[in-house]
């Protein structure tokens, strides 16, 4: 559907290049890289898919907590939503400087809510998890805990 839309943004004077071009996208032998809707997820994995990254709220004035959904911007940032997509509540970032060093986890809130931010290493299980409090505008980071 998105590379529909794309399609008739670039061609639009031209449908019959539009059908040619869809045919050969439906046949597998084009294909429009980059045009993938990102869909939203209760997690997200950033560098290279081996640090997934996940985020638990709360909502200190009615006590509602959930999970939070999230994309991946590129492969070392990650942006969450709490209960709109519209607003973005948490960004998160994963540094990787190779194996001998570890990982350095990152996250900002655009919320006064409280939110925990879990980063596990995919390969061996391990996750470290940054708290923000209710009711503080902060961030924080952790360079020492994720091994590779």
């Amino acid at each position: 559907m998105r590379s529909e839309i794309l399609m008739r943004r670039l061609i639009p004077a031209s449908p019959a290049l539009r059908l040619a071009l869809a045919a050969l996208m439906a046949s597998g032998m084009l294909a429009l890289s980059g045009c993938e809707e990102k869909k939203p997820a209760p997690e997200v994995l950033l560098s290279k898919g081996r640090v997934k990254v996940a985020v638990k709220w709360r909502n200190q004035y009615s006590n509602q907590t959930g999970t939070a959904l999230g994309t991946a911007q590129n492969d070392k940032i990650g942006t969450f939503y709490f209960t709109g997509a519209d607003n973005t509540e948490v960004f998160v970032k994963v540094l990787d400087f190779g194996p001998e060093k570890p990982y350095i986890l990152f996250h900002g809130g655009l919320t006064d809510f409280e939110y925990a931010v879990t980063f596990t290493n995919v390969a061996t299980g391990k996750s470290v998890t940054l708290k923000k409090d209710a009711g503080k505008l902060e961030g924080g980071l952790n360079n020492t805990e994720l091994a590779h």
